[in-house]
């Protein structure tokens, strides 16, 4: 907090005060028991770099009182407050104001202008970035290149060794074909248990007059439920493992990390998963659906890396087998 302007112990010079205009030291010092002028000091030639000490006051001076001795300086400079070594404050007399933190330079203690005027620490501090600056400009990513997330660092993409984008195609059919699959085998007696509970009034559930039942609804959560976790146990210990699903196994492609051509571990398997499935609660309310299209077409505009959204999460890209070796596990995060 800045201290308001008034008459203060130096920081120079703890025997002599000085005028504080809020923004910086004012006038010629006087002795630190002297009485000061009710307002600033006129304005003089600026004082000697060393000043003298300060003699004592006589006993009949106003403002004095027999017995006091001025209050010894804080560290850097700073008053001390209401009591220092061998004093305390005059009777009558208001306590003044907390010393600001900094140090001014000039001196060995500190002494002259703040660098910052009106800056004690905070976020005007010298060296901490100003209210209302401009933001941290990123270089430019270089052609052929892409900026590894929260860095300024980037990576060459060598585009030979890209999947085509007709077998990543291919491969998230099969992949899905799989899971279905996989869906109906589980799921097969739920489906039917779902089947007959809104079988006889499917019109009307359709066309919004009814509702589903509790058990239908109930039914429906356990559907969803084990088709997510089926799609879980499908696609994240594979690609997590080798960077294959059954998908990409098939049509000879692999997901590897950007930095060191290496399987994803098993959290960035589950944070890549996780861009993929979030949008599925809300395919039924027409929400999720173009969340979902929008991510796996995005690699039709991406460039250099060709990445879908999921890949982006955790800087990935999708190669061909045949142009990579096999990479190489990494430790699992925890």
């Amino acid at each position: 907090m800045t201290p308001i302007p008034g008459w203060y112990p130096d920081p120079a010079d703890p025997d002599t005060q000085r005028y504080w205009d809020g923004e910086q030291w004012l006038g010629a010092p006087l002795p630190v028991g002297a009485t000061p002028p009710p307002g600033p000091p006129p304005v003089e030639p600026p004082a000697p770099a060393a000043a003298p000490s300060a003699p004592t006051p006589p006993a009949s001076q106003a403002g004095w009182t027999p017995g006091w001795t001025p209050p010894a300086s804080g560290a850097g400079g700073a008053p001390s407050g209401a009591s220092g070594a061998g004093g305390s404050t005059p009777p009558g007399a208001p306590s003044p104001p907390s010393a600001p933190s900094w140090a001014p330079p000039g001196s060995e203690k500190g002494a002259g202008a703040p660098q910052n005027p009106g800056s004690f620490g905070g976020v005007n501090a010298p060296g901490k970035p100003r209210w209302g600056q401009p933001p941290v400009q990123l270089p430019p990513v270089p052609p052929g290149h892409i900026r590894l997330p929260g860095t300024t660092t980037t990576m060459p993409i060598d585009t030979t060794k890209l999947a085509p984008l007709g077998l990543r195609v291919v491969a998230r059919l099969i992949d899905i074909t799989a899971v279905f699959l996989l869906c109906l085998v589980v799921n097969g007696y739920f489906y039917l248990q779902f089947a007959e509970q809104v079988g006889p009034n499917i019109n009307d559930i359709l066309v919004g007059q009814e509702t589903l039942s509790d058990e239908a609804s109930r039914l429906n959560w356990i559907i969803f439920v084990l088709t997510i976790g089926l799609w879980f146990a499908y696609e994240v210990p594979a690609t997590a493992n080798s960077g294959q699903t059954l998908g990409k196994r098939i049509v000879g492609i692999r997901v590897i990390r950007v930095v060191d051509d290496k399987s994803l571990t098993f959290g960035q398997s589950i944070r890549r998963w996780l861009i993929l499935m979030l949008p599925s609660p809300a395919v039924s309310f027409l929400c999720g659906l173009p969340l979902q299209i929008a991510d796996l077409l995005w690699c039709l505009w991406d460039r250099p890396a060709r990445q879908c959204l999921h890949d982006k999460a955790v800087t990935s890209i999708v190669v061909r087998s045949a142009a990579v070796p096999a990479p190489e596990k990494v430790k699992v995060e925890k």
